[in-house]
Protein backbone atom coordinates (compact mmCIF):
# COMPACT_ATOMS: atom_id res chain seq x y z
CA UNK A 1 0.00 0.00 0.00
CA UNK A 2 2.83 2.43 0.92
CA UNK A 3 4.57 1.69 -2.37
CA UNK A 4 1.33 2.36 -4.27
CA UNK A 5 0.97 5.68 -2.48
CA UNK A 6 4.51 6.75 -3.36
CA UNK A 7 3.93 5.77 -6.96
CA UNK A 8 0.73 7.84 -6.88
CA UNK A 9 2.53 10.87 -5.41
CA UNK A 10 5.25 10.57 -8.05
CA UNK A 11 2.72 10.39 -10.88
CA UNK A 12 0.76 13.36 -9.51
CA UNK A 13 3.87 15.52 -9.10
CA UNK A 14 5.37 14.62 -12.48
CA UNK A 15 2.12 15.15 -14.40
CA UNK A 16 1.42 18.43 -12.57
CA UNK A 17 4.87 19.78 -13.53
CA UNK A 18 4.39 18.57 -17.10
CA UNK A 19 0.98 20.27 -17.23
CA UNK A 20 2.49 23.57 -16.08
CA UNK A 21 5.10 23.54 -18.86
CA UNK A 22 2.51 22.56 -21.47
CA UNK A 23 0.29 25.48 -20.41
CA UNK A 24 3.32 27.79 -20.45
CA UNK A 25 4.32 26.66 -23.95
CA UNK A 26 0.78 27.03 -25.33
CA UNK A 27 0.36 30.48 -23.77
CA UNK A 28 3.71 31.58 -25.23
CA UNK A 29 2.83 30.11 -28.61
CA UNK A 30 -0.33 32.23 -28.76
CA UNK A 31 1.54 35.37 -27.76
CA UNK A 32 0.24 35.82 -24.20
CA UNK A 33 1.82 38.81 -22.47
CA UNK A 34 2.34 36.84 -19.26
CA UNK A 35 2.44 33.10 -20.06
CA UNK A 36 3.83 32.28 -16.62
CA UNK A 37 0.76 33.75 -14.90
CA UNK A 38 -1.60 31.79 -17.16
CA UNK A 39 0.32 28.56 -16.59
CA UNK A 40 0.37 29.03 -12.82
CA UNK A 41 -3.32 30.02 -12.63
CA UNK A 42 -4.43 27.01 -14.69
CA UNK A 43 -2.18 24.54 -12.91
CA UNK A 44 -3.16 25.72 -9.42
CA UNK A 45 -6.88 25.61 -10.31
CA UNK A 46 -6.51 22.03 -11.56
CA UNK A 47 -4.38 20.86 -8.63
CA UNK A 48 -6.71 22.26 -5.97
CA UNK A 49 -9.73 20.85 -7.81
CA UNK A 50 -8.28 17.33 -7.85
CA UNK A 51 -6.90 17.58 -4.31
CA UNK A 52 -10.42 18.26 -3.04
CA UNK A 53 -11.68 15.15 -4.85
CA UNK A 54 -8.79 13.19 -3.32
CA UNK A 55 -9.49 14.51 0.20
CA UNK A 56 -13.17 13.60 -0.12
CA UNK A 57 -12.28 10.05 -1.20
CA UNK A 58 -9.69 9.64 1.55
CA UNK A 59 -12.17 10.99 4.14
CA UNK A 60 -14.21 7.86 3.48
CA UNK A 61 -11.28 5.63 4.38
CA UNK A 62 -10.33 4.88 0.78
CA UNK A 63 -6.67 5.44 -0.24
CA UNK A 64 -6.62 7.55 -3.42
CA UNK A 65 -4.34 8.96 -6.10
CA UNK A 66 -4.52 11.72 -8.69
CA UNK A 67 -2.96 12.63 -12.03
CA UNK A 68 -2.95 15.47 -14.55
CA UNK A 69 -2.94 15.40 -18.33
CA UNK A 70 -2.98 18.97 -19.66
CA UNK A 71 -6.65 20.04 -19.40
CA UNK A 72 -7.71 16.73 -17.85
CA UNK A 73 -7.16 15.74 -14.26
CA UNK A 74 -8.38 12.84 -12.17
CA UNK A 75 -8.60 11.60 -8.61
CA UNK A 76 -9.53 7.99 -7.95
CA UNK A 77 -9.12 5.14 -5.47
CA UNK A 78 -5.81 3.32 -5.55
CA UNK A 79 -5.71 0.12 -7.57
CA UNK A 80 -7.61 -2.55 -5.66
CA UNK A 81 -9.69 -0.05 -3.67
CA UNK A 82 -12.42 0.50 -6.26
CA UNK A 83 -14.83 -1.94 -4.59
CA UNK A 84 -14.80 0.16 -1.41
CA UNK A 85 -15.79 3.24 -3.42
CA UNK A 86 -18.70 1.43 -5.05
CA UNK A 87 -20.02 0.47 -1.61
CA UNK A 88 -20.30 4.10 -0.50
CA UNK A 89 -23.77 5.59 -0.23
CA UNK A 90 -24.75 7.74 -3.19
CA UNK A 91 -24.81 10.80 -0.94
CA UNK A 92 -21.15 10.23 -0.08
CA UNK A 93 -20.37 9.71 -3.77
CA UNK A 94 -22.22 12.97 -4.52
CA UNK A 95 -20.01 14.78 -2.01
CA UNK A 96 -16.93 13.41 -3.79
CA UNK A 97 -18.32 14.46 -7.20
CA UNK A 98 -18.94 18.05 -6.05
CA UNK A 99 -15.75 18.36 -3.99
CA UNK A 100 -13.66 19.39 -7.01
CA UNK A 101 -15.58 22.57 -7.81
CA UNK A 102 -15.54 23.37 -4.09
CA UNK A 103 -11.78 23.57 -4.60
CA UNK A 104 -12.29 26.14 -7.36
CA UNK A 105 -14.38 28.25 -4.99
CA UNK A 106 -11.53 27.99 -2.47
CA UNK A 107 -9.10 29.24 -5.15
CA UNK A 108 -11.41 32.21 -5.79
CA UNK A 109 -11.61 33.03 -2.09
CA UNK A 110 -7.83 32.70 -1.68
CA UNK A 111 -7.23 34.97 -4.69
CA UNK A 112 -9.66 37.53 -3.24
CA UNK A 113 -7.82 37.55 0.11
CA UNK A 114 -4.48 37.93 -1.68
CA UNK A 115 -5.82 40.85 -3.71
CA UNK A 116 -7.17 42.51 -0.57
CA UNK A 117 -3.74 42.13 1.03
CA UNK A 118 -2.11 43.68 -2.05
CA UNK A 119 -0.24 40.48 -2.89
CA UNK A 120 -2.21 40.11 -6.12
CA UNK A 121 -3.16 42.81 -8.62
CA UNK A 122 -6.91 43.34 -8.92
CA UNK A 123 -6.87 42.66 -12.67
CA UNK A 124 -5.11 39.35 -12.03
CA UNK A 125 -7.72 38.52 -9.39
CA UNK A 126 -10.47 39.11 -11.98
CA UNK A 127 -8.70 36.76 -14.40
CA UNK A 128 -8.44 34.05 -11.75
CA UNK A 129 -12.11 34.67 -10.90
CA UNK A 130 -13.14 34.21 -14.53
CA UNK A 131 -10.93 31.16 -15.08
CA UNK A 132 -12.33 29.32 -12.09
CA UNK A 133 -15.88 30.38 -12.93
CA UNK A 134 -15.45 28.83 -16.37
CA UNK A 135 -14.00 25.64 -14.85
CA UNK A 136 -16.88 25.40 -12.35
CA UNK A 137 -19.50 25.89 -15.08
CA UNK A 138 -18.03 23.36 -17.50
CA UNK A 139 -17.23 20.78 -14.82
CA UNK A 140 -20.82 20.82 -13.61
CA UNK A 141 -22.58 20.32 -16.93
CA UNK A 142 -24.58 17.07 -16.45
CA UNK A 143 -22.65 15.23 -19.15
CA UNK A 144 -20.74 11.98 -19.52
CA UNK A 145 -18.08 11.41 -16.82
CA UNK A 146 -17.72 15.07 -15.85
CA UNK A 147 -18.38 15.92 -12.22
CA UNK A 148 -21.83 17.25 -13.06
CA UNK A 149 -22.63 14.11 -15.05
CA UNK A 150 -21.63 11.83 -12.20
CA UNK A 151 -23.64 13.89 -9.73
CA UNK A 152 -26.74 14.08 -11.95
CA UNK A 153 -26.66 10.31 -12.45
CA UNK A 154 -26.64 9.75 -8.69
CA UNK A 155 -29.46 12.26 -8.20
CA UNK A 156 -31.80 10.97 -10.90
CA UNK A 157 -31.10 7.34 -10.01
CA UNK A 158 -32.27 8.19 -6.49
CA UNK A 159 -35.40 10.08 -7.58
CA UNK A 160 -38.47 7.99 -8.36
CA UNK A 161 -39.57 7.80 -11.99
CA UNK A 162 -42.75 9.82 -11.41
CA UNK A 163 -40.67 12.72 -10.03
CA UNK A 164 -37.88 12.81 -12.64
CA UNK A 165 -39.68 15.20 -14.98
CA UNK A 166 -40.59 17.60 -12.19
CA UNK A 167 -36.99 17.85 -11.02
CA UNK A 168 -35.67 18.13 -14.58
CA UNK A 169 -37.89 21.07 -15.50
CA UNK A 170 -37.51 22.83 -12.15
CA UNK A 171 -33.72 22.73 -12.48
CA UNK A 172 -33.86 23.73 -16.14
CA UNK A 173 -36.08 26.77 -15.49
CA UNK A 174 -33.72 28.05 -12.80
CA UNK A 175 -30.62 27.63 -14.95
CA UNK A 176 -32.30 29.13 -18.03
CA UNK A 177 -33.33 32.23 -16.08
CA UNK A 178 -29.73 32.84 -15.01
CA UNK A 179 -28.08 32.09 -18.37
CA UNK A 180 -30.59 34.01 -20.50
CA UNK A 181 -29.77 37.08 -18.41
CA UNK A 182 -26.06 36.50 -19.03
CA UNK A 183 -26.66 35.93 -22.76
CA UNK A 184 -28.36 39.31 -22.91
CA UNK A 185 -25.39 40.70 -21.02
CA UNK A 186 -23.27 39.24 -23.81
CA UNK A 187 -20.97 36.87 -21.95
CA UNK A 188 -22.52 33.42 -22.39
CA UNK A 189 -24.22 31.76 -25.36
CA UNK A 190 -27.06 29.41 -26.18
CA UNK A 191 -24.54 26.55 -26.37
CA UNK A 192 -24.42 26.65 -22.57
CA UNK A 193 -28.20 26.29 -22.39
CA UNK A 194 -28.16 23.45 -24.89
CA UNK A 195 -25.46 21.50 -23.06
CA UNK A 196 -27.23 21.83 -19.72
CA UNK A 197 -30.72 21.03 -21.03
CA UNK A 198 -29.58 18.12 -23.20
CA UNK A 199 -27.46 16.65 -20.41
CA UNK A 200 -30.24 17.01 -17.86
CA UNK A 201 -32.77 15.41 -20.21
CA UNK A 202 -30.43 12.51 -20.96
CA UNK A 203 -29.70 11.87 -17.29
CA UNK A 204 -33.40 11.98 -16.36
CA UNK A 205 -34.44 9.65 -19.18
CA UNK A 206 -31.57 7.15 -18.82
CA UNK A 207 -31.57 6.73 -15.06
CA UNK A 208 -32.08 3.42 -13.28
CA UNK A 209 -35.84 3.01 -12.67
CA UNK A 210 -35.06 0.76 -9.70
CA UNK A 211 -32.40 3.08 -8.30
CA UNK A 212 -34.72 4.71 -5.80
CA UNK A 213 -35.05 1.33 -4.04
CA UNK A 214 -31.30 0.84 -3.77
CA UNK A 215 -30.21 1.00 -0.10
CA UNK A 216 -27.33 3.28 -1.14
CA UNK A 217 -29.61 5.87 -2.80
CA UNK A 218 -30.07 9.41 -1.52
CA UNK A 219 -32.75 9.89 1.11
CA UNK A 220 -36.07 11.11 -0.30
CA UNK A 221 -36.02 14.09 2.04
CA UNK A 222 -32.59 15.12 0.71
CA UNK A 223 -33.39 15.20 -3.03
CA UNK A 224 -34.44 18.86 -3.05
CA UNK A 225 -31.40 19.90 -1.04
CA UNK A 226 -29.00 18.11 -3.35
CA UNK A 227 -30.69 19.55 -6.44
CA UNK A 228 -30.59 23.05 -4.90
CA UNK A 229 -26.90 22.73 -3.99
CA UNK A 230 -26.02 21.59 -7.50
CA UNK A 231 -28.01 24.45 -9.06
CA UNK A 232 -26.43 26.97 -6.71
CA UNK A 233 -22.94 25.81 -7.70
CA UNK A 234 -23.47 25.70 -11.48
CA UNK A 235 -25.37 29.01 -11.51
CA UNK A 236 -22.60 30.61 -9.43
CA UNK A 237 -20.07 29.35 -11.97
CA UNK A 238 -22.16 30.74 -14.84
CA UNK A 239 -22.54 34.14 -13.15
CA UNK A 240 -18.83 34.38 -12.31
CA UNK A 241 -17.85 33.36 -15.85
CA UNK A 242 -20.44 35.69 -17.33
CA UNK A 243 -19.73 38.95 -15.53
CA UNK A 244 -15.93 38.92 -15.31
CA UNK A 245 -13.39 39.81 -18.03
CA UNK A 246 -12.05 36.90 -20.07
CA UNK A 247 -9.06 35.38 -18.27
CA UNK A 248 -7.13 35.01 -21.54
Amino acid sequence: MKMNRWIGYTIATATAVMTYFVFYYIASLFGATNPQFIAIALTVAMIVHEIMHLIAIEANGIPAQMFFLVIIGGAMPLLGQESKYKKLSWERQAIIALAGVTGNFIVILSAFLLSQSNYLAFNDFLRILNLNGVLILWNLFPLWIWDGGRFAKLLFNSISEDEDTKYKYAMLVCFVAVVITLIIYGKLSFIHLWMFSWGLHWQASHDDPEGTYDPKSMLDSHHKWWAALYLLMICAGAIIAGITPNWL
